[in-house]
């Protein structure tokens, strides 16, 4: 099993199931192999805006994965993955790269460099004994903190490289954390898909659910005391007042 096949594998284990491309890549057919559906498109940016969709479609439990060609594929999509990062979209970027041989020769064109500004995480694999911890980093970065695209840059020659040994991988768990812990427990925000009702008031914590969750559906909750305000918010509560309920006929 070469490198390409490898990341193809660790897809597959992380329930990917179609993943948009253009126009060559060498995991393309690693994917074919395992089964995961490849999506050839016009461009590179389509690709980049069908990962965007899927990842948007779950909120974020299923990542969306896009594949370019190296060089002038990596540069043409730079702009769905600067959308990405101003949305909070979490995608993953697998551009390709001239073998190893060229790192850092120029006009061959740097992805982790350039698209530093935009990524939260971007790194180039080196070789293919590296494939596991580099796609457990990329996938940990899309499903912790703030969502946002990843990147991981596979040059031809490690996608060529057979990877030794078997293949050990367990997909990290999705934690979305709120912006501090709870004073009385100290424990932090974790996802649950309903909000939990378990908690005594007084908390002064009143941040860590989403909104999603404050309407009964999937988001971010804390199962400790921090809950509780969630109780007694009223129906119209809301920030801006001329959207209350009923303001509008009051003439407000």
């Amino acid at each position: 099993m070469n490198g390409a096949a490898t990341i193809a594998r660790i897809l597959k284990l992380e329930g990917v199931q179609f993943v948009p491309c253009y126009p060559q890549n060498p995991v393309i057919d690693g994917l074919a192999q395992e089964g995961i559906r490849p999506i050839v498109t016009r461009q590179e940016r389509v690709a980049g805006n069908m990962a965007d969709g899927i990842s948007r479609m779950s909120n974020g439990r299923r990542i969306g994965v896009v594949l370019v060609q190296q060089s002038a594929g990596a540069e043409n999509a730079f702009a769905c993955v600067v959308q990405a990062c101003t949305d909070s979209s979490p995608i993953l970027f697998l551009p390709g790269h001239p073998d190893r041989a060229h790192i850092g020769v120029p006009p061959n064109f740097d992805s982790v460099r350039n698209y530093g500004g935009i990524t939260k995480f971007g790194e180039k694999i080196l070789s293919a004994s590296q494939i596991p911890d580099r796609m457990r980093q990329a996938f940990t970065a899309l499903r912790t903190g703030c969502p946002g695209p990843v990147m991981l840059e596979l040059p031809d020659d490690v996608a060529e490289e057979h990877f030794e040994g078997e293949l050990v991988y367990t997909p990290p768990p999705r934690v979305r954390a709120g912006p501090g812990r709870c004073s009385r427990c100290g424990e932090g925000a974790r996802e649950r898909r309903a909000p939990a009702h378990s908690g005594r008031p007084g908390c002064p914590l009143r941040r860590g659910v989403g909104r999603a969750a404050r309407r009964g559906g999937a988001g971010i909750d804390s199962s400790c005391h921090d809950a509780a305000w969630k109780e007694r918010l009223p129906r119209d509560a809301s920030p801006f007042p001329r959207f209350r309920r009923g303001a509008h006929r009051a003439g407000t």
